[in-house]
């Protein structure tokens, strides 16, 4: 599989137990940099890799969302989401993986691949001998985020791009919400508390997100210690599989669409496709493809129709109608808790 990320890890821990051999190639010297999100996740990270203290930053039980000269708290009396060291995180779950037995090829990048009846052969350059290498498998696993080799040696339409710019501050900051504003075409910009840092940032879908960036940095009195830059993928691919090849994370598009997050998403599927798939058997991918879809296609879709109400004349109404519902009864994960809340109201 391609990529060390939370999902490629989670991929080949979950595969190594079930007795497989699992190859994970990543084409950065190290797991975890260069960090390209924020590491801002709900409580249901716990439910697909056991509980880890230390790479948690700050624990967060309230947002606060500003939309035009208003603003709204949305809090809760049990920790919400956690703030995790981003690149402790990749190193964690690829320690997972490694452990149980997987084996890991630093600074290699898969170049392209060839599809037969019972193997795939996979030409992989290292950036750093120079050297190409092929290496025969049963399956190849995509997770190599959003800019996918796989997706595209597969032929798959790629999915919708936001740009993501954020950085960090010196600044120490331990209270318990993260804040939202809304003045950004069509998303939002962002401060998370990281307990000895501070981080801001934004994502747009078009335009320049250096500029959003900058005023925003002005408008917030900061000063930077690190930038960081990534693409974030969002809605539903018609398909994530392909023959003995299939996607999972970021590559696959499963992403939060109306909030960029794509760890918690991509983590799941990779638990998904670890149940449902079998290594010698390819029309198991149809399996994975159901199950994935049932368990986070209709997020998917209505999370994509929320993020459509962001610069209309729709959102604060929105958000003023939601802060008047149970905040206990509704996850950051899924905006069906949204409906399911306002059916009870």
């Amino acid at each position: 599989m391609t990529g060390a990320g939370p999902a490629g890890s989670q991929l080949a821990w979950r595969f190594v137990k079930k007795g497989a051999h699992v190859l994970v190639l990543e084409e950065h010297d190290v797991v975890g940099r260069p960090v390209a999100c924020s590491g801002h996740v709900s409580t249901k990270i716990w439910d697909v890799i056991p509980y880890n203290e230390k790479i948690i930053e700050n624990k967060i039980r309230a947002g606060v969302l500003h939309v035009g000269k208003r603003s709204y708290e949305f809090r809760k009396k049990d920790v919400v989401s956690y703030v995790l060291c981003r690149d402790a995180l990749d190193r964690y779950v690829h320690s997972l993986a490694t452990q149980a037995g997987a084996e890991t090829w630093l600074n290699s990048r898969l170049t392209t691949f060839t599809q037969h009846k019972d193997y795939v052969d996979v030409e992989i350059y290292n950036t750093q001998t120079k050297e190409k290498t092929t290496v025969r498998t049963k399956m190849l696993a995509g997770c190599d985020g959003p800019a996918s080799a796989v997706r595209h040696g597969m032929g798959l339409k790629d999915p919708k791009m936001l740009h993501g710019v954020f950085c960090y501050t010196d600044e120490r900051d331990e209270r318990d919400f993260v804040e939202l504003w809304f003045d950004i075409p069509k998303f939002f910009a962002w401060r998370i508390p990281r307990g000895a840092s501070v981080e801001y940032g934004l994502a747009v879908e078009k335009g320049s997100a250096k500029y959003y960036f900058e005023k925003l940095l002005k408008e917030q009195g900061v000063r930077p210690t690190a930038f960081h830059a990534g693409l974030i993928p969002y809605g539903l691919l018609p398909r994530v599989s392909k023959g003995r090849v299939f996607l999972c994370g970021d590559a696959a598009s499963q992403v939060k669409p109306f909030t960029g997050g794509g760890i918690v998403y991509g983590m799941t599927c990779a638990k998904i496709a670890s149940e449902a798939v079998n290594v010698e058997k390819p029309q198991t991918l149809e399996a994975y493809e159901r199950a994935w879809r049932r368990e986070l296609g209709k997020e998917i879709k209505l999370g994509a129709a929320v993020k459509g109400v962001y610069s209309t004349p729709l959102l604060e109404p929105l958000i003023y109608f939601a802060s008047k519902l149970d905040a206990e009864k509704m996850h950051m994960d899924m905006p069906t808790t949204l409906v399911k809340a306002v059916k009870r109201r």
